[in-house]
This record gives structure tokens, sequence and C-alpha cells, in this order.
């Protein structure tokens, strides 16, 4: 469920072309008022178990909830003149509205609340944490309040655009948000991450879920942040604690054991950080064994009849060979077949293969050519 919503004081009166505020009949002053609604939007009152058509001029009493569904849009005005516009897929319900303040249940998804300088009511986000205020009179410099939230899988995220808001928790003490800061928490009101609004760094190898053969060390790597001086990686092996390292160069390079891995990256200006990477797992396979090397001809102490020696034998797939330095030619499956140039006198013929990772193997001959 996702909910745009936009806050901004207005004008006294209402343009006149907008629908207007009502009582309901029994004297319940409305809360707020349907002024557009695009496609399907529902809406239910307050203690009814069933939805209906939303119309254009529709007044919202406290506790109602509107429903837009796939490819619609609705907005609605408060009483004190700000407005909430809703994306397709999202739910809003307007909760009890107190003389000192407009309120808002943010029970799932994302939101975008506005409130101007010049308001003269605080904005009180309900959210799994607490309750999140914005009082005009932290707005800096007459720019609005503006905050950017998100509530899912156990965790709400605050990010504060512009201005301070103050966080009451249901369980600690008060937490402020300023300009350009994020703050990440629990359900229970417990902190999981703070520090400064921008994109988090992109990781760039080994790829997401790669299945990574080395020799000895691996490679981490990401894409430089040029606000950054110092990157901070969070590495988790497959048992014990996490592996800790900073950096100040967007890749790090480690000899770890075999196995499965998932690694972040966090890039740092100081002491304030920007979000975290998206993590990403590898599987780590450490090969140390030098790879197969059978040499068939020539064999040990051969008289070469000619200039050159006929050099025939195999290796593992993958792997490189070369015969006194030179690189060969080898087949898909690891068998190669050469002539290869050679003296008079007494030789001895190298032949090296070098598989994948860097691991070598050498085999060599004895020959004599008359």
């Amino acid at each position: 469920m996702g909910l745009a919503l936009c806050l901004a004081a207005c004008a006294d009166e209402p343009p006149g072309d907008e629908p207007s505020v009502e009582a309901r009949g029994d004297g319940v002053a409305a809360a707020a008022v349907i002024v557009e609604a695009q496609g399907d939007v529902r809406h239910r009152s307050a203690g009814s178990g069933t939805w209906s058509d939303a119309h254009r001029g529709q007044s919202l009493f406290p506790e109602d909830l509107v429903q837009t569904m796939a490819d619609a849009h609705a907005t609605i005005r408060f009483v004190a003149g700000s407005t909430a516009a809703l994306d397709p897929d999202t739910t809003l319900q307007i909760p009890v509205q107190p003389r000192e303040a407009r309120r808002l249940t943010h029970l799932e998804g994302r939101l975008v609340a506005r409130v101007s300088s010049d308001d003269d009511q605080r904005m009180e986000v309900a959210l799994p944490p607490g309750t999140l205020v914005l009082d005009p009179r932290d707005a800096e410099d007459g720019r609005a309040l503006v905050a950017r939230l998100a509530v899912g899988d156990g965790r709400t995220r605050i990010d504060l655009v512009e201005g301070r808001g103050t966080l009451r928790r249901e369980r600690g003490d008060e937490l402020t948000v300023r300009t350009s800061s994020y703050l990440s928490l629990a359900d229970d009101g417990a902190v999981l991450e703070q520090g400064v609004i921008g994109e988090p760094v992109r990781l760039t190898a080994p790829e997401d879920g790669a299945v990574v053969r080395v020799r000895r060390a691996v490679e981490l790597s990401w894409e430089a942040d040029d606000h950054a001086d110092l990157y901070r990686v969070r590495l988790s092996p497959p048992a014990g604690e996490p592996v800790m390292a900073e950096v100040s160069d967007p890749s790090l390079t480690l000899e770890l054991p075999s196995g499965s891995y998932e690694w972040t990256v966090r890039a740092y200006r100081g002491e304030r950080g920007y979000p975290p990477s998206v993590a990403r797992t590898f599987e780590l396979q450490v090969d140390r064994l030098p790879p197969r090397l059978i040499l068939r001809s020539p064999v040990q102490g051969a008289t070469i009849e000619g200039a050159e020696a006929l050099v025939v034998g195999e290796t593992e797939p993958g792997a490189r060979v070369e015969i006194d330095g030179q690189p060969i030619a080898v087949g898909a499956d690891g068998h190669f077949r050469v002539r290869h140039p050679v003296p008079r006198g007494l030789v001895n013929v190298v032949v090296r293969a070098v598989d994948a990772v860097g691991n070598p193997r050498v085999a060599s001959r004895s020959v004599v050519r008359p």
C-alpha cells in the first residue's frame, strides 16, 4: 500500500469550484472532503463493514476510510485547508481531529507529509514506534516541513527532507530528526539505523548469488561515492560474528574460508553515514589444488629426430598451458598436442599448466636431439 501525502497551508476560503466541508445530519463535523476522485475510489464509513463508491464532494468524518484501487487517484482536503493525495492501491483513515493538530494514522506503505511554515496547526502521524510531530514552528527560513515515511516489514523509516521532526516513541526517549537526515526503527521503537539521506552505494562485484572460485583472496568492489571519505564493509560469514572493515577506496580484498557470505557497504563522510547498500550474497570456493597435468609425449630420455619434439598431454578443462614459457592451444577438454622446437643436445622440455584461479603444476622431460 503506497500513499503520497502533501500537506500545505491554504487560503482561509477554498476555491469556489471545490466542494465545501459539511456537517453530518447528527451535527458531527466532517474532518475532510474528497475534492478529486478518478477511477475506482471507495469509501467506508466509521463502524461500517461495507465499502461503497466514493465521489467528489463526499464529506469524510472521523474513523472513515478512503481506498483507491488499481489506477485510481483521489485527493482529500482537510478542514484546516491541507490536502492528501492518494496514489493507486492506497488506504487512508481519518482519525479524530483535535483542535490543536491534524492527525493521520500510517499503518503500512509510503507517504510524504508536508506542513507549511505559516500553518497554525502541527501535524501528528501515528507510526508503529510512536508519533511523529511536525510543528510549523520548527520550519527554517520560511520553508515547509517535508518528511517521507515508510512503514512495513517490521520497521519504520523517517526521512526528514526539510525542517525538523520529533518522534515520540511508545518506548524510549523522544528522538529528533533534522534536515537531510533519516532514522530507521523497529516496531518496538529500537533504532536500527540513522544517517544522511542519499543514494546507497551500488555494489559491483561479485554479482549477487555468484559462485566465486579463488586461490587465496576474494575482491569485493563497489561504485565510488564522490561525497564519501570512508567506506565500512560488513561481511557475514556462514558462522560466527560478522567481519567489519574500513577502507578509503571502493574495493576490499580478503582471504576467507570457503562458504556462503552476505555483504553490504555503507559510505561515510566523517561520522555521518549514508544508507547502506542492498545486501548481496556469494558462494566462495577456495581452491589451492594444482590442476591435473599428464605429459604423454615426449618420454623421459627420448631421442628427438628432427628439429621439433611432439608434446602431447592433458590437463583440466579451462587451464592454460605453456611449453618453455610459450603459451599453446588447449582443447575444451584439456587435451593438447603440439610440435615444439628444440635445440641440439640435451634439452629439458618444461610444460606448465595453470588453472583458472592461478594454481600451477609443472611437468618436464629431458630429451636429446643429436
